[in-house]
């Protein structure tokens, strides 16, 4: 009786271990671009099981898919978050909150889930919050990973993750991987609101927060500008602009008032350019001349 009393327990355990599932990792809080690893427990070992990355919030269905998925065919094991290969996103985590959760038989019903959150301690930082059209912007950063090829883009703030659709970006300043400030000088900004973040690897995955800022239509004033080695003349003008320094420029560009570019000559390579710009509607211009740095000067087209 005893030896049937002690089968009995042991197949009880057994069914108990089969029953329970539970996900887990091996902690909370992980950096950008950290190995994060998922331990389960209890799956059917029917193939048809599977582990998803969703956002804190969200909930599995069909009409919200997971960030990060993939079957798993065992009862127990572990798999690292990069390994999930299902989903699309086949980049590290940006920073957020998230949930991992055990699915079993292809269904959207959650057996058990894990909350973690993906922080950095890198942070980006702007001169300012409020620009002019074609001023440049200046980001400070910090707590980078000390690459090269870790990169700074502006994206407008309907752009939730970011993706290919900035508007500007540059490298972090050689030498000052990890951390160091940066000017961008915009030439597609019009009015708008903005952010800055900071990315990393040649990747879409930001390190760092978002430091919003605006653009807010007005063009440059001329205390901004450097107009001292820049001459234009007639100014106002209605038909032909002169523009001259005293060294060579290679290029010509013509900015409306919301940054855009309106006309554009090339591979000049004198100190002397005539600009038509009697097709031009009146109002108020930037000049923006290239030569061993660029320029930029007021015009007004009558």
């Amino acid at each position: 009786m005893k030896t049937k009393l002690l089968l009995f327990f042991s197949f009880f355990l057994a069914q108990t271990t089969l029953v329970g599932q539970s996900v887990s990792l091996t902690k909370a809080t992980f950096d950008v671009a950290e190995t994060i690893s998922i331990t389960w427990t209890g799956g059917s070992g029917s193939g048809s099981d599977w582990l998803g990355i969703y956002y804190v919030g969200e909930t599995p269905g069909s009409d919200t898919s997971a960030i990060k998925w993939d079957y798993i065919s065992t009862t127990n094991g572990a798999i690292d978050v990069e390994n999930l290969t299902r989903g699309g996103f086949n980049r590290p985590l940006p920073a957020g909150n998230y949930y991992v959760a055990l699915l079993l038989n292809d269904s959207y019903t959650v057996s058990d889930s894990f909350n973690f959150t993906i922080s950095t301690a890198a942070s980006v930082s702007s001169d300012k919050t409020d620009y002019a059209v074609n001023e440049a912007v200046a980001i400070t950063y910090t707590g980078g990973l000390g690459l090269s090829t870790d990169w700074v883009a502006i994206y407008d703030q309907s752009v939730t993750d970011p993706d290919g659709s900035y508007f500007e970006w540059s490298y972090v300043t050689s030498g000052q991987e990890a951390a160091g400030t940066l000017t961008i000088n915009p030439t597609s900004l019009p009015k708008g609101n903005y952010y800055a973040v900071l990315l990393t690897d040649d990747s879409y995955t930001a390190l760092s927060n978002k430091v919003n800022f605006t653009v807010d239509g007005g063009v440059l004033s001329t205390d901004k500008l450097v107009v001292d080695k820049v001459g234009v003349y007639p100014n106002p003008v209605n038909t032909i602009a002169t523009v001259q320094m005293k060294q060579n420029f290679n290029k010509v560009e013509l900015l409306d008032n919301l940054g855009r570019k309106v006309l554009e000559s090339k591979n000049i390579n004198k100190n002397t350019y005539r600009l038509d710009v009697q097709d031009l509607s009146s109002g108020i211009y930037v000049i923006r001349v290239y030569g061993d740095k660029v320029y930029d000067s007021k015009i007004i087209i009558e």
